[in-house]
């Protein structure tokens, strides 16, 4: 407890004493050089004077009765003038700039702020996959290679609810798909027909008659040409007359051999320049026939061959309003069918490899700034109605 000495509780009464006589509140602004008074009586800081009573105090007659004025208690006056009424009224209303929020929620709660409603498109969860394999006898280990993998190949793509057909055009006399994939004439053609070492590019050209039934308009074609010698047919003139022949996008993706100085790669013919040509005009892969050719060339391919498949349900998430952040963890997709009365809820899932029949995942993890509806998800409200909404909360300042 603090003790004052006299001359405090001196100071003291004549303050009282003036606002008992003039009527004044504590709360008037005639006594804010008072306020502090108490604080300022520390060590080291002057004490601040009190006005002199004789200066400051009204004259009266000391036999003279006290007005009702002089004798009312001490308190705020009951109207305050308009000013201060203003200030005060200004005080407790929300200024215009501030956001409003519902009754019950914080300004930094998570609250629905931008909503964007859009129809998928579900042709782009199809993809027809044509590959020409060399048979000469110096591409035997390679051949086995292919497959071998293409099961897991195709069952990447039916895990991610995605509808390939597969075109392999070789001799069939030492390559033999197992089933699944080699056993499902619905999703499997095997083509029997030599392929030369130069007649890669050919191939796709000379068999056309025989898959074109196979592929249908509205899948994503891509064409693998694996070989280790190089093309007789130039690049330009392959891409030329095989867009001719399909009328629609196409890419090519070499599997060949890379130049290095003068000669192919170790282990292969001739250097691959024309399939690589093809590649870049058709912006597919350039893989290499001495290095890649092992079961992490399906992993590759996956990942080419699956990107383009989502361009019709990857979404531009909308843009919060100005002074929010919106939460990536909470942003609700909900899709709503053309016959259907309630929205159905469809929950985020990690990536592309995690895609079962009902799920979404940002197209790149760093940064959330667009959405993808896996496969199956596009393909099943292909008519509905998609609903994105992000939850923000008010921006933290820097």
């Amino acid at each position: 407890m603090q003790v004052y000495e006299p001359r405090q509780f001196t100071g003291y009464a004549v303050l009282i004493v003036y606002g008992v006589l003039c009527g004044c509140s504590a709360d008037s602004d005639q006594h804010a050089p008072y306020a502090s008074h108490a604080d300022s009586n520390v060590a080291g800081s002057p004490m601040v004077a009190a006005p002199s009573v004789a200066s400051s105090m009204r004259s009266f007659d000391a036999g003279q009765p006290l007005s009702p004025a002089m004798t009312a208690p001490v308190g705020k006056p009951a109207v305050l003038d308009a000013d201060v009424a203003a200030v005060d009224a200004a005080a407790r209303s929300p200024a215009p700039s501030q956001p409003q929020v519902d009754a019950g929620t914080s300004a930094s709660q998570s609250r629905e702020c931008s909503v964007l409603e859009t129809r998928p498109s579900a042709q782009a969860a199809q993809v027809d996959v044509v590959w020409v394999i060399d048979s000469s006898g110096s591409m035997r280990n390679e051949r086995e290679t292919i497959q071998l993998g293409l099961n897991a190949f195709a069952h990447a793509f039916a895990a991610a609810q995605i509808d390939m057909h597969v075109v392999v055009i070789t001799e069939r006399r030492d390559f033999d798909v197992p089933g699944p994939l080699g056993t499902d004439p619905q999703r499997f053609r095997l083509i029997d027909r030599r392929v030369g070492s130069h007649e890669a590019l050919e191939t796709f050209l000379d068999a056309f008659d025989d898959y074109a039934s196979f592929l249908r308009p509205s899948a994503n074609l891509e064409l693998i040409a694996v070989t280790d010698d190089e093309s007789r047919l130039a690049a330009d003139r392959f891409v030329d007359e095989f867009s001719a022949l399909v009328a629609k996008p196409f890419r090519l993706h070499a599997i060949a051999s890379e130049r290095i100085g003068d000669d192919a790669c170790e282990g292969a013919k001739n250097p691959g320049d024309a399939y690589y040509a093809a590649a870049t005009l058709t912006a597919g892969l350039k893989l290499s026939i001495c290095r890649d050719v092992s079961p992490a060339l399906f992993d590759a391919l996956s990942a080419k061959l699956s990107a383009g498949l989502a361009e019709g349900c990857t979404f531009e998430l909308p843009s919060p309003p100005a002074g929010f952040d919106f939460d990536p963890d909470l942003v609700d997709v909900r899709g709503t069918e053309v016959d259907a009365s309630v929205a159905e809820r469809i929950p985020r899932v990690g990536d592309a490899t995690r895609c079962g029949v009902l799920g979404w995942y940002y197209a790149d993890r760093a940064a959330p700034k667009r959405l993808t509806l896996c496969p199956r998800t596009c393909a099943d409200f292909a008519a509905a109605v998609l609903r994105i909404a992000l939850e923000c909360h008010v921006a933290t300042a820097l």
